[in-house]
């Protein structure tokens, strides 16, 4: 460092708190921004983020920082348009998951999340996104809409009770079709692995009219594959018979 250079690009521990002073007496968003891209200890950077107020900045922050800092100005960030280009942008990087799951906590608007639940290619994200969605509107909106069997089935829940018969009859009509899909894709190889959801556990006192059963025809042991994440594992897959009298709700087939 310098004879003049500022406090804040010191590398030395001993100068921390100096460094820190300097943060936080200094108002200018430029300074701010470079100190939270540029400063050598994280602490000093942070407190730059904390202090930050320029829309542009923390939003530049939050998409090319790492995933402490990114997280931090995320939480700074008011705009829903500025959280959902965060929510949405690198889907493969890993690393950054932590700051797109921040977004997705910030974001507040109902629309904007059932927006990514039925667009965005990270499903945990997109799980994440459903929990947070509790407007009627946007659920049933979701549940007409989604191409995930489990997904409509939880956007469903909260509001089975006050929907009319007819629009439960509906939404059961299109999940019983995407079930008999998946079990016709099951007959041709394709893997389908079965979460246990009961018929009450959707249609409660509708379960004479609009309640389904399956009727399990097969189960074995399979290897499912690893990733540079996790090792392979071995794990048992349900195979069903469907029929329109019922049948227990896919999590991973689609509509």
């Amino acid at each position: 460092m310098g004879l003049f250079s500022p406090a804040w690009m010191t590398k030395k521990p001993s100068q921390i708190d100096r460094a820190m002073r300097e943060v936080l007496h200094t108002t200018d968003q430029r300074t701010l921004a470079s100190i939270a891209r540029e400063a050598h200890f994280d602490r000093v950077r942070l407190a730059a983020v904390q202090r930050l107020t320029d829309p542009a900045a923390l939003e530049d922050i939050a998409l090319n920082q790492e995933q402490d800092i990114a997280s931090a100005a995320v939480r700074r960030i008011t705009d829903t348009a500025a959280l959902l280009r965060v929510a949405i942008a690198r889907g493969d990087a890993h690393w950054h998951s932590s700051a797109r799951e921040a977004a997705v906590n910030c974001i507040q608007d109902q629309t904007a999340l059932a927006d990514l639940v039925l667009s965005d290619e990270d499903r945990y994200l997109r799980r994440l996104a459903l929990e947070r969605v509790n407007d009627p509107q946007q659920l049933a909106r979701i549940a007409a809409e989604t191409n995930m069997i489990g997904y409509a089935v939880e956007a469903l829940e909260p509001i089975w009770k006050d929907l009319p018969l007819a629009e439960k009859q509906r939404h059961i009509d299109r999940l019983i079709r995407g079930l008999q899909s998946g079990a016709v894709q099951e007959n041709r190889g394709f893997g389908l692995e079965y979460s246990y959801i009961t018929v009450y556990h959707l249609t409660g006192e509708d379960s004479g009219a609009l309640g389904f059963t399956a009727t399990l025809v097969a189960s074995r042991i399979e290897e499912v594959p690893g990733d540079k994440y996790n090792a392979p594992y071995h794990k048992e897959f349900h195979y069903f018979d469907l029929s329109y009298k019922g049948a227990l709700l896919v999590s991973d087939a689609r509509l």
